[in-house]
């Protein structure tokens, strides 16, 4: 019981983190439809960026804890990206894409089993 009430405390301070950055358009990437499957994911996560070739965007993937699992670049006008899973452990990890300034940014919440 102590150890699932610490793992909420430390999810909800992290929580309050990421949002307490400030971001001018969250959730709003710009000129293209983002696809995201499957979640919850099991080997291999696909993200699918349609029509969008204005420049390369970063993404990273963290653990409910913000420690950073994965992190790479989108290309501009490649229009979709394949992640290995299998060897992440079960649980929520936390997908986040932005544009190189950081100016804007989506986030999407998954589920590994």
């Amino acid at each position: 019981m102590k150890k699932l009430i610490l793992l909420a405390a430390l999810f909800f301070v992290f929580i309050i983190t990421v949002n307490a950055q400030t971001y001018k358009k969250e959730d709003q990437m710009p000129d293209g439809s983002l696809t995201f499957s499957p979640n919850p994911v099991h080997e291999q996560l696909t993200i699918q960026f349609d029509n969008y070739c204005e420049y390369n965007l970063k993404w990273l993937i963290t653990d409910f804890t913000g420690r950073i699992i994965l992190n790479g670049t989108y290309p501009a006008c490649q229009q979709m990206i394949q992640i290995e899973t299998g060897v992440f452990q079960n649980g929520m990890y936390i997908f986040v894409i932005t544009t190189p300034d950081d100016n804007i940014r989506k986030t999407i919440r998954f589920v590994k089993s």
